[in-house]
């Protein structure tokens, strides 16, 4: 099954603990903080209630098919964690937050931790072998919250 193989893989280069619970906090925050980068990018399109279309909301759709096909049950903890990414965004901005400001600083803060993580463990970063684990990674994270849970994927 790709799910097994693609994470198991990815897994290979996340076994210390300190990396591990790096990247519990870090690839959430840079998932989000991409999502919170393309929202920033408006498109001038107005849809429904003068709400103005942006480029996270064109871009989920595709972000998901990937996780659909890896697995139906990662795809579900994506689209809810993808709405809450959005949710959030929206309403830093409703707030009159600086979300693009927020969202690089902790973006680039996120892989600097990563980064270290990496230092720790002794290995290089999944993605320099393959990009494919940058989509990955919360994948990742999210089939380890399943276990947790007691949810085998």
């Amino acid at each position: 099954m790709i799910t097994s193989s693609l994470l198991n893989e990815y897994g290979e280069s996340h076994k210390n603990h300190t990396n591990i619970m790096v990247h519990e906090i870090c690839v959430p925050m840079i998932f989000f903080c991409i999502t919170g980068m393309l929202y920033c990018i408006k498109t001038g399109i107005v849809i429904w209630g003068g709400y103005e279309l942006n480029i996270a909301l064109l871009v989920s759709p595709f972000v998901l098919y990937f996780y659909i096909r890896l697995s139906p049950l990662i795809a579900i903890g994506m689209f809810l964690f993808l709405a809450l990414c959005i949710a959030l965004c929206y309403f830093m901005s409703y707030l009159g937050l600086p979300l693009l400001f927020i969202c690089i600083v902790f973006f680039v803060l996120s892989w600097i931790a990563q980064i270290w993580g990496h230092k720790v463990e002794g290995n290089k970063p999944a993605f320099l072998k393959d990009l494919v684990f940058l989509l990955a990674g919360p994948a990742w994270i999210v089939r380890s919250l399943y276990r947790k849970m007691g949810i085998e994927i």
